[in-house]
């Protein structure tokens, strides 16, 4: 395994791959770190269903993505639950967030996420159908996984 040299440039070789490395007080990554701060307060402030599916809508997409997870924790046995998370999962306009709803449908009944998560399979963007194709395999479905570096999204 390679060496990082302390005195070297902020970054680390390991044969072809370059990977960055970033301390916590990285100016470039301050404003994302308040945001996500913010995000993170605002959901945790949201405690009943009600508060939480509004979450679920909130401007901020971290806020969203945040609000899912929590959304899926609390209230699993909920019967608004499901749905609103399999909703969030295929029509979120942000990525992450799409992919946040799509990896708690793990949790859920395979038979009652499998249509949400075979179309997540297809989205654009190429971390929710890794997802989704994660979420599908631990439901034991047998699919024809389309895998991120796939440009096939039909």
């Amino acid at each position: 395994m390679d060496e990082l040299d302390p005195d070297g440039p902020d970054e680390f070789r390991s044969g072809p791959f370059v990977i960055p490395i970033i301390e916590d007080d990285d100016p470039r990554f301050v404003k994302d770190q308040l945001l996500w701060s913010s995000a993170t307060a605002t959901a945790q402030a949201l405690h009943t269903w009600e508060e939480l599916r509004q979450g679920l809508s909130h401007a901020d997409w971290r806020v969203r993505h945040e609000s899912v997870i929590r959304i899926s924790a609390r209230w699993r046995n909920d019967p608004r639950t499901l749905p609103a998370i399999l909703q969030m999962a295929v029509e979120d306009p942000v990525p992450e967030a799409r992919d946040s709803a799509v990896m708690c449908l793990t949790d859920h009944p395979g038979e009652a996420v499998r249509g949400t998560l075979e179309r997540a399979a297809h989205d654009p963007d190429a971390e929710v159908r890794w997802s989704a194709n994660y979420c599908l395999a631990q439901h034991g479905f047998d699919h024809e996984p389309v895998w991120p570096d796939s440009d096939a999204t039909e």
